[in-house]
């Protein structure tokens, strides 16, 4: 290609990115407030990256997810310190601080722009190079992905350097080591580039229709490889665990395979446990469920080990459900359908509508694609081999795990450049063809991404449910975070309004139900919670947790009369759980029966909630406090007093729960430890008069009590 086309090419990309920022970023409503936010994976590489920065990196095992990405931040913030660097993550919600990495980000989506044009023009020339490098500076889900704390361009940008790369070698260029190096960078990356190492290797060892084998090349890559991956390796070593890279991949599989008949189930990601999609907890919950059945604590190799088991079992149980799902997964591969994530692109699109176009994403290319990599030349093309390969190797993702909008964007530029081509191929062949060929590429050529874009695929899902409640959850901690009043109540209303519209979208999403719970929950000196649209939420997110436990629908009832929402959340109560249901909904189960029970007048029907609340989860501190509270008002003082000390134990410290404690006490007649929990408490609120009164009653109480002394 010549160098004047390729700057318009980076200019053009660049151009769209700069329009994204100014729209997307600056805009109004829940689509600027997602994009000024980190928010699922962008939230973990953060924190990771800032625990790199400060040196406080501390794992006990292997390495769950690729950590490159994470460790080159966290050199960029040793660099560039953002703000609050030592905090907590939850401290930093905004995403200000990143915009300059953001900007490098799409810094690299131009460079990737280019790369692509150069290897469409290694394909079929200028012509489809320039096709090629077009439709990639317009692709939305690129620019999208960009704008993202996330590790999906730098992983797409190594992706398309080993294809580049892969080519040379196998045009006989002595390239091997820089691919085997690529390579190993790309597995601290991405897991799925073992399945391109292997078919690498398999492309130098067999002809495949190509001049030579090159077992030397091979053996090169190989060890350039590993010898990239070793300090990944060595790291892990050093914890104790012989993990090549990571161990997450068996969860993954597991969950792309659910345990029923349902082949529309598995397709898109689904947290092992309810409400616990956010990437904190995808380890924490991938280890605890594999030890809870092992009855054991495991290591990383023994955890992976559990799910590959888990994996094939499913498998026996549900064969030919398992082929469908791989059939549907790999539908997504061409499909124009985006699967949403916790960002959604068609969401995110809506600020900025010039970019919802067949152009920028995969409606036309991926039907085009298609048939380019089913309808070019097979033989004597290494070009075409590896673009076919290297769509293969994101295809075998997809079928072995679950689809995603990352991970299908790594198909975009192999799809981009066969479709390029193809068009190219119909434009030079035309003239030699006779008219019925020419009809019938016409047909195929025009109808294919029509047909596409009618079949809807099963898993199509409309992310405004997912986009509305996380914008409300941003909202949130900029309404808690605020000290200005007016600011303060705008975020609390923008987060009640899209939480609110989740569930009007998505009633069965535990998130959304979840979201909006929490928002009237709130607590501030700006507003006044409402405390019975506090139980109407808590009595519906309980509902809909006891349905999805017990396998029982409850759509027609979630959203009608609040006695009826009770009467079967309580029927549901007392029924057995499905296989695994309960495991699934226990993150969210203790939470929504504690906020039940302080809806409740009768202390032994709260008191049995909240048993079966700390029966899931024995250390939850707010429970054992609840139940002090009901255990005294039912004139239980002496086990309030043991509710109120474990509480305390797990680490429970407010003026409000120590002066119940001390009242617990008091009831007790135990003056002195009474009188000393007053105190803490007042520690805590110096002269809340409460606090004062029921000490000063304290101290009356124990000097009537206490006989004079002659």
């Amino acid at each position: 290609m010549s160098r004047g086309a390729l700057i318009a090419l980076a200019l053009l990309a660049a151009l769209v990115r700069v329009g994204w920022e100014v729209e997307v970023t600056g805009a109004d409503g829940a689509q600027g407030t997602l994009a000024r936010h980190l928010l699922g994976d962008e939230r973990a590489y953060d924190a990771l990256a800032r625990d790199v920065a400060a040196d406080r990196v501390e794992r006990t095992r292997a390495f769950y997810q690729e950590p490159f990405y994470a460790w080159s931040l966290g050199q960029l913030y040793k660099l560039w310190p953002p703000d609050e660097l030592e905090a907590l993550p939850a401290a930093v919600p905004h995403a200000n601080v990143h915009r300059a990495i953001l900007w490098a980000q799409h810094a690299l989506g131009v460079l990737l722009v280019l790369l692509v044009a150069l290897l469409g023009a290694r394909v079929g020339g200028a012509w489809v190079g320039g096709l090629s490098g077009l439709f990639a500076a317009l692709s939305a889900p690129l620019v999208f992905h960009e704008a993202q704390l996330l590790k999906a361009t730098l992983g797409l940008l190594v992706f398309v350097l080993c294809l580049q790369l892969w080519l040379d070698v196998l045009q006989g260029k002595r390239r091997a080591a820089w691919l085997g190096a690529c390579l190993g960078v790309g597995l601290m990356l991405r897991g799925n580039l073992y399945l391109m190492l292997g078919l690498v290797l398999v492309s130098l060892l067999l002809p495949l229709g190509l001049q030579a084998r090159r077992p030397r090349a091979a053996v090169l890559v190989l060890v350039l490889a590993l010898l990239a991956v070793s300090p990944l390796t060595l790291a892990n070593l050093s914890r104790g665990e012989f993990v090549l890279s990571t161990y997450q991949a068996a969860t993954n599989v597991a969950i792309g395979q659910p345990d029923d008949d349902d082949p529309t189930h598995g397709l898109i990601y689904e947290p092992l446990r309810a409400g616990r999609g956010d990437a904190q907890f995808e380890e924490v919950d991938a280890v605890a469920v594999a030890e809870q059945a092992s009855g054991r604590t495991l290591s990383g190799p023994e955890v992976s080990s559990w799910w590959w088991r888990e994996v094939a079992r499913r498998l026996r149980a549900h064969p030919l459900t398992a082929l469908q799902r791989v059939g549907y997964k790999l539908a997504h591969l061409v499909h124009g359908d985006e699967v949403a994530d916790v960002k959604d692109l068609a969401f995110q699109r809506r600020a900025i509508p010039w970019l919802d176009t067949p152009l920028s994403d995969l409606r036309w290319f991926g039907a085009w694609g298609l048939l380019g990599a089913l309808l070019l030349p097979w033989r004597r093309r290494p070009d075409l081999l590896v673009l076919r390969l290297g769509l293969l190797t994101v295809g075998v993702t997809l079928a072995l795990f679950y689809v995603m909008g990352r991970y299908r964007l790594t198909a975009a530029p192999c799809l981009w450049i066969l479709s390029a081509a193809w068009l190219h191929h119909v434009v030079t062949h035309w003239r030699g063809w006779a008219w019925t060929a020419r009809a019938a590429v016409l047909v195929i050529t025009l109808g294919s991404p029509w047909a596409l874009a009618s079949w809807e695929l099963p898993s199509r899902v409309h992310g405004d449910h997912v986009s509305f409640a996380n914008a409300a959850s941003a909202a949130r901690s900029a309404a808690l975070a605020s000290t200005d009043g007016n600011s303060a109540r705008a975020q609390r209303e923008s987060a009640l309004n899209w939480s609110r519209e989740a569930v009007r979208v998505a009633p069965l999403f535990p998130a959304a139900r979840v979201s909006l719970w929490r928002t009237l929950g709130m607590r501030s000196e700006h507003w006044a919670p409402d405390k019975r649209a506090i139980a109407d939420a808590a009595w519906r997110l309980l509902l809909l947790l006891e349905g999805l436990r017990t396998d029982t629908p409850v759509l027609s009832v979630i959203d009608g009369p609040l006695a009826a929402v009770q009467a079967l959340a309580s029927q549901l109560g007392a029924r057995a759980s499905r296989s695994s249901g309960l495991d699934f909904v226990a993150p969210l189960l203790p939470e929504a029966l504690a906020a039940v029970a302080r809806d409740l007048v009768d202390d032994e029907a709260a008191l049995a909630l909240l048993d079966r609340g700390l029966a899931l989860d024995p250390e939850a501190e707010l429970l054992h406090a609840d139940r002090g509270r009901r255990l005294r008002h039912a004139e239980r003082p002496a086990e309030a007093v043991l509710a109120y000390e474990r509480a305390v134990e797990l680490g429970l410290q407010s003026a409000e729960l120590l002066n119940n404690f001390a009242n617990a006490l008091r009831d007790l007649a135990r003056w002195d430890d009474a009188l000393a929990r007053y105190d803490q408490a007042l520690e805590l609120a110096p002269g809340h008069p409460g606090v004062l009164a029921n000490r000063a009653k304290a101290e009356a109480l124990r000097a009537a009590a206490t006989p004079e002394q002659p």
